[in-house]
């Protein structure tokens, strides 16, 4: 990957499916460390980006010079080294990324508690977070029903669909829903391996905090009016 630092304030965000890998993202992200980059939104997805480019990323990030405040990773190699250079440089000013796509990558509990330490520091201010699609279990669940709960996180939307997270996470999340602490107004929940019988939690949660909105099948949402 060759950019023209002098010319990238006119390159396409969209990244998507290049195979650009590590070492490309290094060029890209350097790019953007140059001042001459204007780009706020940046579509990563696809492009087999490890933990070595996520630093490379996450050193972007926390740039004067960066002014992204959408950035897309889905579908990398991105485990939990790489989530925790990113957790850190979301908590840099002058970060300003409100959205963040990590779906479908190798992120598992340790790597949520990275975000999660982010998202209740004060310091991170992403609304939007989407973490499907990994290997999230009860403990990365609990971590991150901790975070949602703390007056310093911003969240309106999380992602935790298709992960690990069985019926003590569940518990945790819908604790969390029923606290009124929670700033989330969308949750997805669907594609977790839950027992039934947590659809009374999640009913019970839903009941008590009517301004959240939990996705817990492709097809059904858990509104009081729908799940009944």
């Amino acid at each position: 990957v060759c950019v023209c630092m002098c010319m990238f304030r006119y390159f396409y965000d969209n990244l998507l499916d290049n195979m650009i890998g590590s070492e490309g993202a290094k060029y890209i992200t350097d790019a953007i460390h140059s001042g001459n980059c204007v780009l706020t939104k940046l579509n990563f997805g696809l492009n087999q980006i490890s933990d070595q480019g996520a630093r490379h990323i996450a050193n972007a990030i926390r740039s004067r010079n960066c002014l992204l405040t959408s950035l897309s990773l889905r579908r990398n190699f991105i485990g939990d080294l790489g989530v925790r250079h990113i957790s850190k440089a979301i908590q840099r000013r002058p970060c300003s990324l409100k959205e963040l796509w990590l779906n479908e990558n190798l992120i598992d509990d340790r790597g949520v508690r990275h975000i999660a330490t982010a998202i209740e520091s004060g310091k991170c201010f992403l609304t939007r977070l989407w973490l499907s699609s990994n290997w999230i279990g009860d403990d990365g669940a609990r971590d991150m029903a901790t975070a949602i709960q703390s007056e310093k996180c911003s969240l309106n939307v999380l992602a935790l669909n298709h992960n690990r997270i069985g019926a003590e996470g569940a518990f945790h999340i819908a604790t969390a829903v029923q606290s009124g602490k929670c700033s989330l107004n969308t949750l997805h929940l669907f594609g977790n391996p839950m027992p039934a019988c947590v659809s009374d939690v999640i009913h019970k949660a839903v009941d008590s905090n009517q301004s959240i909105q939990i996705v817990v099948s492709e097809q059904v949402r858990a509104h009081p009016e729908t799940l009944r």
